[in-house]
């Protein structure tokens, strides 16, 4: 009987050193910005043609109809959070500025 109650002692003593991860899925949100596609775009490209090409971005700034923000965030089951961030100015319905965070 105290054989028994050694072995069970140990048992869960031992089986309290191991940690076990909960299951936690990748959460992506936002839009998926490509470095390729980013490369494309070039000063002078109009808003339809941007738009066209990275599709439309998923924040819609209501205030100034004149910039696009695509922002994409990657929240992995373990490890560091990814944030990349594409900010597009446009002037007169022309591409005037890019401003990269990724």
């Amino acid at each position: 009987m105290l054989r028994l109650f050694i072995v069970s002692f140990l048992i869960l003593i031992l089986g309290g050193c191991s940690y076990l991860h909960p299951y936690r899925p990748d959460i992506q949100q936002g839009n998926i910005i490509s470095t390729k596609k980013v490369a494309e775009l070039h000063l002078g490209m109009s808003q339809n043609e941007v738009v066209a090409l990275l599709g439309a971005p998923i924040l819609q700034n209501t205030f100034a109809n004149n910039r696009l923000v695509y922002v994409y965030q990657l929240l992995p089951n373990h490890g560091s959070n990814i944030k990349k961030i594409l900010t597009l100015t446009f002037r007169n319905g022309q591409l005037v500025d890019i401003q990269k965070q990724i």
